[in-house]
């Protein structure tokens, strides 16, 4: 059940999300209690902690499935159940307890919703369920014919070793090799943080691995930027910026480092910044471009707001989305009110060169 559900507008899957999203905590406690009942050994195992991290999961599967409604799109709440799934199996929990939760979660919301909205969740709690069976999807590798793959494999053994000198070395020296800025930030960096998200779904590494990687990229990303030349032109102003709720920062990183190179005059905002405070930052910095990344997909209504505010205040501005949650569906940057949509840090270069 991969189809989009383009009979409803946004505004009724906002709602509708927006049911979800106010009964989170009753139904992942309802939830969670069902499964226990049906699981009394991991209640005599884990206790207190059986209950908590039961209604933590339950509560991030109402999370991920208002997005895919706010999307449109059953199949993304699909990929999301699949990368569940990957993350569990190595961990000892099966893909039928997370079919089990996904119904349970389903009946909490049948009493709240109208019949019609019921039906419209069945879509997507259909798509998870039958995402639970079969073997998980494989995580893409990098192509070993890329042609930075040697070098990255080797930034990435720094990466995990939270060795930041090293990492930032290798960087400097593939630069050094004349290779350009933009194959070290797209072949080097982001995909060794691609990595590093596979491996940990797949239990290979720790999360405390997984944010030291992440840290080191961070810094390494600091030290190239003092090696941008001065770019030969300049091309406009923009603010670039992860909305409230958006705590994913580095993708967005990337993006502002590579505009700067190229020409733009970027104040980037990082994560998690309250609208208010990105609406003020596009007056004073008199911006005629605003670059919004999102990474999940329970995000969309808030960047829906974000832009319906900025162009009341600036009507004349051009409005670029990003990240992984603009994946989810092929028009949701259109949706959400936006005039262009980046793929990845050359797309979103490329983007903003045709605007200006």
């Amino acid at each position: 059940m991969g189809c989009r559900l383009s009979t409803i507008n946004f505004d009724a899957r906002t709602a509708l999300s927006g049911a979800l999203r106010q009964g989170k905590a009753r139904v992942a406690q309802e939830a969670t209690e069902a499964f226990l009942l049906n699981h009394p050994d991991m209640l005599a195992r884990l206790g207190e902690r059986a209950r908590q991290f039961g209604r933590e999961d339950a509560a991030y599967h109402i999370d991920f499935l208002a997005g895919a409604v706010d999307s449109g799109n059953p199949a993304a709440f699909g990929d999301y159940i699949r990368w569940v799934v990957r993350v569990l199996t190595p961990r000892g929990l099966p893909s039928s307890m997370v079919a089990e939760t996904l119904s349970q979660i389903e009946d909490g919301f049948r009493e709240v919703l109208s019949a019609e909205d019921q039906l419209a969740l069945r879509a997507f709690i259909v798509e998870g369920v039958g995402a639970c069976t079969g073997p998980p999807a494989e995580s893409s590798s990098t192509p070993s014919s890329a042609p930075l793959a040697g070098t990255q494999k080797i930034f990435l053994q720094r990466l995990l070793a939270a060795d930041r000198r090293g990492a930032a070395t290798v960087a400097k020296e593939t630069l050094a090799q004349g290779h350009e800025l933009m194959d070290v930030y797209m072949d080097l960096v982001q995909e060794s943080l691609y990595e590093l998200g596979r491996l940990w779904e797949g239990n290979r590494i720790t999360v405390a691995q997984e944010h030291a990687g992440t840290a080191v990229c961070q810094y390494v990303l600091a030290e190239l930027y003092s090696s941008i030349p001065a770019p030969g032109r300049r091309r406009g102003r923009a603010i670039l910026t992860g909305v409230e709720g958006e705590f994913h920062q580095v993708g967005a990183n990337l993006v502002a480092d590579a505009l700067d190179a190229d020409g733009w005059n970027v104040r980037f905002l990082g994560a998690n910044t309250p609208r208010a405070g990105v609406l003020q930052a596009l007056g004073e910095h008199d911006a005629e471009v605003l670059a919004i990344s999102v990474t999940m997909l329970f995000n969309v209504g808030m960047t829906h707001q974000l832009v319906r505010e900025a162009r009341a205040q600036r009507p004349s501005l051009f409005v670029i989305v990003g990240g992984a949650a603009f994946r989810a569906a092929p028009d949701l940057w259109r949706e959400v009110g936006a005039d262009a949509r980046a793929a990845d840090v050359r797309t979103a270069v490329a983007a903003m060169r045709e605007r200006s």
